[in-house]
């Protein structure tokens, strides 16, 4: 008896399981809240949906080529539906898909219908909504219309296939992404500084930047209208002012004197009250050199300790009693220590002109897209960045020299620790603009460890070559004196 009712009761067990199984996932939010699934794992799924959006997928997956993406929603929310191209319906059909929900790359879990049956038509109107409620969720799989002004528009660098343009309305900043292949990057860049509007779907980011938060995804670059082209003269802006708090997207100018360059657009400038402020190019502007009077234009990017100019332009000036460059009363202690000589990196230094002395450690490979020399300053090691110089400039610079370097005091940083409203310190390095900023103290001794090293592996490779030698003149010896021995042998037993 005890045997049956196990049996018994295994088998009702088991057909529970089953019937759970069975169960179809019926509303777009038990997709949402389930589990992501493991590849090739499925659960079967019934959802009745309204479409909100249609556009397709170029990737191959078997023998298909194409697949039609539907944003759906129903009353608990929203999901993606990956169709057969044979499944044609319209932007506002209601339909009912049957078939199971598996894991996409990029979009998470997703319905695949086997069958889809039109029930109804609701005409789909876009909501008008703010970058801050797109950035909060709150149209998520709604198909929605914002404006705001352009601050950057580029081809994604992981997907070239895609454009990224990134919209800011003063309170937020929110990115539209969609596919498009024909777009020049002279036509992106012109809509840097425009007022647009665009509809498209709000959603959650997929594919490499898929941790972003909400997004637009516009159909293509015809649901992105211009509303107001650039301003006349980009440089008919208020003046930065460092003590004013400015909101990320403000455009801001300034006038002053080039200080320095550094990697590929980015530069210090001069201002009238004697400030170095930074500044990052756009990526078509071409660097003005060191030392020229210019104008900029760029939008305020505030960091925890100064404000920087962002995707900026600029244009030469003659505007009088711009600053020549000094150095600065900072030097190598109160730069790195306090005044109890305790560690401690004074961010004042950002952008100041120092001078230094040290010897040169180690001259970075001069292929790579930054040329670093290193120098020793009283048992501190200092990156300094020779990027402005040619080759031919840093040959006499040998290892070993003592040098007197002067230069701008860089401090580089990044995004800093996760949830602490903080930024990291990655780098400080001295820029140096020209051959003139380096002056030659002391040459290196003659008898250097390299040099000293070699000798030595020169005496030592002498030293085995004559002892080598000499042991093949004694065997040479004693095999002569053998021959000479058996020789006179020979004629004593022919006597």
């Amino acid at each position: 008896m005890f045997r049956i009712g196990l049996a018994l009761f295994l088998c009702l067990v088991v057909s529970a399981a089953f019937a759970a199984d069975a169960v179809p996932v019926s509303t777009c939010a038990e997709i949402a809240a389930m589990p992501l699934l493991a590849e090739g794992e499925t659960r079967p799924a019934c959802v009745t949906g309204h479409i909100q959006s249609v556009s397709f997928s170029n990737v191959t997956y078997g023998r298909l080529s194409q697949f039609v993406i539907y944003a759906v929603t129903d009353a608990t929310g929203g999901a993606f539906v990956r169709a057969l191209p044979h499944m044609n319906y319209d932007v506002g059909d209601i339909v009912v898909m049957r078939g199971v929900v598996l894991r996409h790359a990029g979009s998470g879990n997703t319905l695949a219908p086997k069958t889809m049956s039109k029930i109804g038509h609701a005409d789909v109107s876009s909501v008008k909504a703010k970058l801050r409620q797109v950035n909060d969720g709150v149209f998520n799989f709604r198909t929605v219309s914002v404006s705001g002004t352009v601050i950057d528009a580029f081809r994604d660098e992981l997907d070239p296939r895609y454009v990224w343009i990134l919209l800011c309305d003063g309170e937020a900043m929110t990115p539209l992404a969609f596919h498009d292949e024909s777009s020049a990057p002279g036509d992106l860049v012109r809509l840097v500084n425009c007022q647009v509007s665009a509809t498209g779907l709000c959603r959650d980011s997929a594919g490499g930047r898929r941790f972003i938060g909400s997004m637009v995804q516009p159909e293509d670059m015809d649901a992105i209208k211009v509303t107001r082209g650039p301003p006349a003269d980009l440089f008919d802006v208020p003046r930065l002012d460092p003590q004013e708090p400015v909101r990320p997207t403000e455009r801001r100018g300034l006038s002053g004197r080039v200080l320095a360059h550094w990697d590929e657009g980015r530069m210090f400038v001069l201002t009238k009250d004697g400030r170095a402020v930074e500044v990052w190019l756009r990526g078509d502007c071409a660097l003005p050199a060191v030392g020229d009077a210019i104008r900029v234009s760029g939008f305020a990017e505030p960091t925890a300790f100064f404000v920087r100019l962002v995707q900026a332009v600029w244009r030469k000036t003659n505007e009088p009693d711009l600053p020549e460059p000094r150095p600065s009363n900072l030097n190598f202690r109160r730069m790195l220590t306090d005044d109890d000589g305790k560690q401690k990196i004074n961010p004042d230094a950002h952008g100041a002109i120092i001078r230094l002395e040290g010897v040169v450690k180690n001259v970075s490979s001069l292929q790579s897209r930054r040329k670093f020399m290193y120098l020793d300053c009283q048992g501190v090691l200092i990156r300094t960045d020779v990027s402005a110089l040619s080759d031919g400039e840093l040959n006499d610079l040998e290892v070993g020299s003592r040098l007197a370097v002067t230069g701008l005091c860089l401090l580089e940083f990044d995004s800093g620790r996760p949830f602490s409203g903080s930024i990291r310190l990655k780098g400080l390095s001295l820029l140096v603009r020209t051959r003139d900023d380096i002056v030659v103290l002391q040459t290196p001794p003659w008898w250097t460890p390299a040099r000293l090293t070699t000798v030595i592996g020169v005496l030592l490779a002498v030293i085995l070559v004559i002892g080598i030698w000499n042991r093949a003149l004694k065997v040479l010896s004693e095999r002569r004196g053998r021959e000479l021995m058996a020789e006179q042998l020979n004629r004593a037993s022919a006597v």
